[in-house]
């Protein structure tokens, strides 16, 4: 049903593809320098809050472009994002050890959705994307 209203749902989410290649390329370049981030560690309380609010902008862009009207649809969206991002350190931590030790440490990958702090970094920002959607439509 959301594919016979749309053109293309890609382009739709531009604004959260943007930010979620951003992601990407921090993640990658935390496996490639991990002292920089080392060195930038006390500011990583003022990180988490802006981290919120730029969820909280991409997803009033992405409420924008999309146009959705039920909150059921809004919700899905929301989880759909807040997955796809919980997954970037996961896979890349696994695509990391492949390189390095040229075989797949499933344990490990498995271990990182019993984490609590990403399951915490997880809902914070499913609850932000949700309500970024939700005062869009207000």
């Amino acid at each position: 049903m959301y594919m016979d209203k749309r053109k293309n749902p890609i382009k739709e989410l531009l604004p959260f593809w943007l930010y979620f290649l951003a992601l990407l390329i921090g993640t990658v370049l935390f496996f490639m320098y991990p002292l920089i981030f080392l060195v930038l560690l006390p500011f990583m309380i003022m990180g988490v809050f802006t981290w919120a609010v730029v969820v909280y902008l991409v997803a009033g862009a992405v409420q924008n472009r999309t146009n959705l009207k039920k909150i059921r649809e809004r919700m899905l969206l929301s989880f759909f994002c807040s997955v796809l991002v919980r997954m970037i350190f996961p896979v890349s931590q696994l695509v990391y050890d492949f390189i390095q030790e040229k075989q797949l440490d499933w344990e490990n990958f498995l271990y990182n959705f019993t984490n609590r702090v990403l399951f915490i970094g997880f809902v914070i920002h499913f609850l932000a994307f949700w309500i970024g959607e939700e005062i869009e439509t207000l």
